[in-house]
C-alpha cells in the first residue's frame, strides 16, 4: 500500500508553467520599473547638461572645496543616471559598493561644512596633498618590482 501522507512531487510541466508565471510578473515589474525610473533619467540628465557647464577650469586653494563639492555631486549623479538605465539586477551588487563611497563623500561634507573657511582650506590642501604623495610612493614601491 502507497504511502498516503508522502507529498507529491510536482511535475515537470507544473514546474514549467510556474517557471513562466514568475517570469512573466519579473518582465512586468521591469517595465513598470523603467516607465517609473523615466523622468528621473531625464531630471538626471537635464541637470548634468548644466553642471557640466559650471565646472571651474583653475584649482588652487580657495577652489578646492568647490572641485570636491562638485566630485562628489557629480558621482552620485552618474550612479542616479547609471541606475536609472540598468536593465537588470544582476550588478546591484556592485552598485552598492559606489554608494558607500557617496555616503562616505556627504559624510566628509557635511563634517567640512562645521569648519571655518580657513580650516576647510588647510584640510583640503593637506588631504590632497597627502593623497597624491601616498598613491606616488605606493606606485613607485610597486614599479621598483
Amino acid at each position: 500500500m502507497p504511502n498516503v501522507s508522502a507529498k507529491r512531487q510536482p511535475s515537470a510541466y507544473g514546474l514549467a508553467r510556474r517557471l513562466a508565471e514568475t517570469l512573466g510578473v519579473i518582465k512586468k515589474i521591469v517595465t513598470d520599473l523603467k516607465k517609473y525610473l523615466k523622468p528621473f533619467q531625464e531630471f538626471y540628465l537635464a541637470v548634468k547638461e548644466g553642471v557640466d557647464n559650471k565646472i571651474p577650469g583653475e584649482l588652487n586653494e580657495k577652489s578646492v572645496l568647490e572641485f570636491v563639492v562638485k566630485g562628489a555631486f557629480m558621482k552620485c549623479l552618474e550612479f542616479n543616471l547609471f541606475t536609472c538605465q540598468v536593465e537588470s539586477s544582476e550588478s546591484s551588487y556592485f552598485q552598492m559598493a559606489t554608494l558607500r563611497g557617496i555616503c562616505e563623500d556627504l559624510i566628509i561634507l557635511a563634517y567640512l561644512n562645521t569648519l571655518s573657511e580657513a580650516e576647510r582650506n588647510d584640510y583640503l590642501s593637506f588631504q590632497l596633498n597627502f593623497e597624491i604623495q601616498k598613491s606616488l610612493i605606493v606606485q613607485h614601491e610597486f614599479l621598483k618590482k
